[in-house]
């Protein structure tokens, strides 16, 4: 292996990723050793989410793309992240699902 690819190695292991379980893989994003689109939907939208909330985290509106489609596990999961957010900022906003007929789901937090 060559030095620039160690290097690069390197700086994935070492930086402060928003979810365990991602890596790099040649070309590709993976998730706990399994290509990210080989996840599950439910790990799909717990990384995704994870990772919209790290990058803003005063974040308090998530448009879900197809959130229709959601079952009532996902939507359970996408609650129970607000949740946790909610009690770790101390803030005391809603954190119910918001009903559409379109589709897409909003969830505030």
């Amino acid at each position: 292996m060559d030095q620039r690819e160690v290097q690069k190695r390197e700086a994935v292991a070492s930086a402060k990723l928003p979810v365990d379980g991602i890596e790099f893989g040649d070309g590709e994003i993976m998730f706990k050793g399994v290509p990210f689109s080989q996840a599950s939907d439910a790990e799909r939208l717990t990384v995704s989410i994870a990772i919209a909330m790290a990058m803003n985290p005063k974040l308090r509106v998530i448009r879900v793309r197809d959130g229709s489609l959601l079952d009532d596990g996902s939507m359970a999961i996408l609650a129970q992240m607000a949740i946790s957010t909610t009690r770790r900022s101390g803030s005391s906003g809603s954190t119910r699902p918001a009903k559409s007929g379109s589709s897409s789901r909003t969830a505030g937090y």
